[in-house]
């Protein structure tokens, strides 16, 4: 809501076209919302990361490196990484890799910080997601049952809604597709707005379900309770969009990139992410 944005970080990348930059995952789900459980230290951050728990390696991967410099004006103990990082270069042993979120987190906050991240974009075929089918035990073997779990008494419009949504769709990515679709496509009439509009139906995503309105956060919420209700494992993630590509060729990350999105599990791929914001006026 600043007048006029302020810049968080620049990023050179070997990649043509940047994808969002992840610093949290929020995958407990309560009465309250979404929350993040503690970060698990897996491992120090390194020349040598391993892959994320439960994310298979494919020949369809894209390699990428990227210099990130953070501003004066970034302030957190998280680190912004494309997905899936490998190798990180120019930060202490003070911080460390929680493999199965892949974010990276120290115990302070930071700013002025520079390091160069080398890794590969997980890029599955349309016909590889198409062929995936539930997950099975092996699956929920890797996966936090937090990915899963839904509080009770959500209410019988999600439900009837996701039913509604889903229906004729077999597979769990044609589910997903369809979900993501239902908030995007403007033809059903959701807006972004910074703020949502109340209703009177006591719980506040029946009423955003009704009112249409909202901002990236209310969206990806939804969107990954929706994800469970169809039974795929579903987290909230926190980041930055792109930004603007400069003359220079880096790019300029601000407040305003500031974001949230969903990843949804499938089976034989791992995670993949999805935007239901719709796009704004601007």
């Amino acid at each position: 809501q600043r007048r006029d944005p302020v810049e968080l970080m620049r990023v050179q990348t070997s990649l043509e076209q940047p994808f969002y930059l992840r610093t949290k995952v929020l995958d407990v789900y309560t009465a309250a919302g979404f929350g993040a459980m503690r970060p698990s230290r897996d491992e120090r951050v390194s020349d040598s990361m391993s892959l994320p728990a439960g994310q298979e390696g494919s020949t369809q991967e894209q390699s990428f490196e990227t210099r990130i410099s953070l501003g004066d004006n970034y302030r957190d103990n998280h680190l912004p990484i494309y997905y899936w990082p490998q190798s990180i270069e120019g930060v202490e042993e003070s911080w460390w890799y929680d493999r199965g979120d892949a974010v990276v987190f120290g115990r302070q906050r930071t700013d002025g910080l520079e390091y160069t991240v080398r890794g590969v974009a997980p890029d599955p075929s349309a016909e590889r997601l198409a062929s995936s089918g539930p997950v099975d035990g092996n699956d929920r073997e890797v996966l936090p049952g937090s990915a899963s779990t839904l509080p009770q008494g959500v209410p019988e419009v999600v439900r009837s809604t996701v039913e509604e949504v889903t229906r004729g769709h077999s597979t769990p990515f044609a589910k997903a597709k369809a979900l993501n679709d239902y908030f995007t496509d403007g033809r059903n009439g959701f807006t972004y707005a910074l703020s949502t509009v109340q209703g009177n139906s006591g719980s506040v995503l029946a009423d955003f379900l009704a009112k249409k309105q909202g901002y990236c956060e209310q969206y990806a919420a939804a969107m990954a309770i929706m994800l469970r209700l169809a039974e795929i494992p579903s987290r909230v993630v926190i980041g930055y969009t792109s930004g603007r590509r400069q003359e220079d060729g880096t790019w300029s990350v601000t407040t305003n990139d500031s974001h949230a999105w969903v990843e949804g599990y499938f089976h034989g791929v791992g995670w993949v992410f999805f935007d239901p914001t719709p796009l704004s006026d601007g």
